[in-house]
């Protein structure tokens, strides 16, 4: 079988991981990478052997022996560059969030030729055993019929660092905002796809706060997005979710997630991938709730950064389906973007039409 000859562009942090799962993958060829900053190109260039080393993302995408772009850089801008690898006919691989907000990722969708493959990338945590394990407890109806989520991730104040953290990471203008579309979407994605794609947001209200001046050095001194909210939504079918995501609090660590029916309630710890451990609690009607582990074991962590790559590839070979395609991608967009006008408003309930 030919392989996909991949070209990735931003040399950072989650790009790296990125060339990582392509020179390790039986199906992939990395020939390209573009950044930038030439320094930074030049040198992943020279630790993963690609011959074709670029400093500007038109240069990669009119490559002639790339066929599959990969979009690892900061999210202002990357509808447009998605644009024109699409309208060069050639598949892409779009990190999260797609797009700055809805508008911005119908752009996208609008450049989509036929046959070409456009995903997001999907949830990470989507992948690991314990989502399966979950995804089909639900289907199978132990806990009967779903009436709420909570997922919740909220994180403490870590060590001041001794460098600040890149200026895009909670800025509105460059990231189109902060813990919602870096760490929320995958929440979002992961509640989702283990719920089939079923659900559908009807009335959203949410709540967001910055970071707190005294631990104002995690971020860049120009932050000016959230780093904790808190959003309750309500779908067409009456379920009702709850999410609550949140960095650098004051607050000890607290990850959870519960998928609660009218008959029994699936939790679990969202983040804890060793010695994870999944529960179903039972409504008796003489014993009260009655306990069980339904599952143990150790997430394959590796997952998280090889399977975006791994699903890219196999969907372009034909292989497999993608786990978020750019629709779904668009979807949580959506979603966010209620999300955030709710907040912005003061928490007044915001509601999504889809026509």
């Amino acid at each position: 079988m030919e392989k996909v000859k991949l070209g990735i562009i931003g040399c950072g942090v989650i790009g790296t991981e990125h060339m990582k799962a392509a020179v390790n993958n039986i199906n992939a060829e990395l020939v390209a990478v573009a950044d930038k900053i030439p320094e930074r190109a030049d040198a992943k260039g020279k630790e993963f052997n690609v011959p074709g080393i670029y400093y500007s993302a038109d240069d990669l995408i009119n490559a002639d022996n790339v066929e599959a772009v990969v979009l690892a850089f900061q999210t202002n801008g990357r509808s447009q560059v998605a644009v024109k690898v699409l309208n060069n006919y050639k598949h892409v691989l779009i990190e999260k969030p797609v797009a700055l907000n809805y508008a911005d990722a119908k752009t996208i969708y609008d450049a989509r030729k036929v046959g070409l493959i456009a995903s997001g990338c999907s949830c990470r945590l989507s992948h690991f055993e314990s989502a399966y394990i979950v995804k089909k407890a639900i289907e199978d109806g132990l806990i009967g019929n779903l009436q709420e989520i909570h997922v919740r991730a909220l994180l403490g104040a870590t060590e001041a660092p001794k460098i600040n953290p890149p200026n895009w990471r909670q800025s509105n203008e460059l990231n189109g905002g902060g813990i919602l579309v870096n760490w929320g979407v995958y929440d979002m994605d992961f509640v989702f796809t283990l719920t089939g794609w079923k659900l559908k947001p009807k009335y959203v209200m949410a709540k967001m706060w910055p970071i707190e001046p005294t631990l104002n050095k995690r971020v860049d001194p120009c932050s000016d997005a959230e780093s904790r909210y808190t959003a309750l939504i309500v779908c067409e079918d009456g379920t009702v979710i709850t999410f609550e995501r949140g960095e650098f609090c004051a607050v000890k660590k607290e990850t959870s997630w519960q998928f609660m029916g009218n008959i029994g309630t699936i939790r679990t710890s969202l983040l804890d991938h060793n010695d994870k451990k999944i529960y179903l609690d039972l409504a008796d009607s003489k014993k009260g709730v009655v306990t069980s582990l339904i599952w143990e074991g150790t997430d394959d962590e590796t997952l998280t950064h090889t399977q975006p790559i791994t699903g890219f590839v196999n969907e372009i070979l034909g292989l497999a389906e993608p786990f978020t395609t750019l629709d779904q991608a668009m979807f949580i967009t959506r979603v966010s973007d209620a999300i955030y006008e709710s907040a912005n408003a003061g928490g007044v309930p915001v509601e999504l039409k889809y026509n």
